[in-house]
């Protein structure tokens, strides 16, 4: 993963109701969130082919790509 992909950025869900993930796997446990559909968040590339890694009540949680439209910002932020 270069530099650039680690970086954060502005995604706007593209599903009526987008599941949030624990882990980057459609069997792993769902936070108790189903995200709206326009609602912007940040995401950056997890290492895992089609997810993405996000932020849920601070903790690190896990969209599938698909569901996410990137928009154009790229910003290096200082999140874990």
């Amino acid at each position: 993963m270069n530099q650039i992909e680690s970086f954060w950025r502005y995604g706007q869900v593209k599903s009526n109701a987008l599941n949030v993930r624990r882990e980057p796997s459609r069997k792993a446990r769902r936070w108790n969130n189903v995200w709206p559909m326009n609602r912007i968040v940040l995401v950056k590339p997890c290492g895992v082919d089609g997810w993405y890694e996000t932020l849920y009540r601070g903790e690190p949680a896990y969209v599938m790509a698909v569901f996410i439209k990137l928009l154009g910002a790229v910003m290096e932020l200082l999140i874990p």
